[in-house]
């Protein structure tokens, strides 16, 4: 739910949405290191997919929660350094 607008956002199609100012063809703030971020994301996706194959093979709960913390920290990290 968008809070200013009061209204819900759809999320298109592979879950990317875009801002007012990629939609008018403005400048991202990745474009200098898109190579670096993608490479990044890519590393957290084969993260989220070794998670799945832990829960999957029933693995020991406290693991999976280690890893879905680092998980997380490697998201959050990812998204803080995207205008740099």
């Amino acid at each position: 739910m968008d809070a200013i607008l009061g209204t819900h956002r759809a999320i298109p199609d592979r879950g990317i949405v875009l801002s007012a100012a990629s939609r008018d063809g403005g400048v991202h703030g990745y474009t200098g290191n898109k190579d670096d971020y993608l490479r990044r994301l890519r590393r957290i996706e084969g993260h989220v997919r070794g998670l799945q194959r832990m829960v999957e093979d029933d693995k020991y709960c406290i693991g999976i929660l280690t890893q879905v913390s680092a998980a997380t920290r490697a998201l959050r990290e990812a998204g803080s350094r995207r205008g740099q």
